[in-house]
């Protein structure tokens, strides 16, 4: 991610990589893996297993799950759309754990970061027209001419995860579109 300081991740980034760096001095055969996650989305394939979305609304993701679940209008910001933002499936994220737990069993000690995300990323406006076609919905939006305060999003690289772990997402946009929209019709949305 970059150094630029813009983003809430940013900031608690290097706090916790620092906080882990410290904890290897104490014992150097201690093995550390940090999985540091772009916006994590969608739901279990099944739909049965999700959460509700309500905590992060920031995302255009969220405003689109919380549009189809409240029937409400889609409000977005002319200047957020074509912004990029770095979603991964969820289903892809717990794959990367699970490469990364035979990884940390034959590390010597010490510590690696890996950044889990598309590392292509999305617009604002791909995301929407993903929901659209998920669902077979047309969103009514309201798109404000006014600028808004957009959190700048850095597209991760995935080379090293790639690399060290074997890993690479499997699933795209319309995965976590369409899983999320299952799991908005089966479960209650929280208002």
């Amino acid at each position: 991610f970059g150094s630029s300081m813009d983003s809430k991740r940013d900031f608690t980034k290097p706090m916790i990589e620092s906080i882990f760096k410290q904890l290897i001095k104490t014992n150097s055969a201690m093995s550390i893996v940090v999985m540091n996650c772009s916006e994590v989305c969608g739901t279990h394939h099944s739909a049965a297993l999700g959460y509700n979305f309500c905590l992060n609304y920031d995302s255009p993701f969220v405003r689109c799950m919380e549009s189809l679940a409240l029937k409400k209008d889609l409000v977005l910001s002319k200047e957020e759309l074509p912004l990029k933002r770095d979603i991964i499936y969820v289903i892809d994220v717990a794959n990367a754990f699970a490469k990364a737990i035979p990884f940390i069993n034959e590390m010597p000690g010490g510590m690696e970061c890996f950044s889990i995300g598309s590392g292509v990323g999305y617009t604002c406006q791909e995301i929407v027209d993903e929901f659209e076609a998920s669902c077979s919905k047309k969103f009514t939006k309201v798109i404000l001419e006014e600028p808004v305060t957009a959190e700048k999003i850095d597209i991760c690289s995935i080379n090293k995860a790639v690399d060290l772990l074997s890993w690479k997402p499997l699933y795209g946009l319309n995965n976590i579109c369409s899983s999320a929209y299952r799991w908005t019709l089966r479960n209650e949305w929280e208002k």
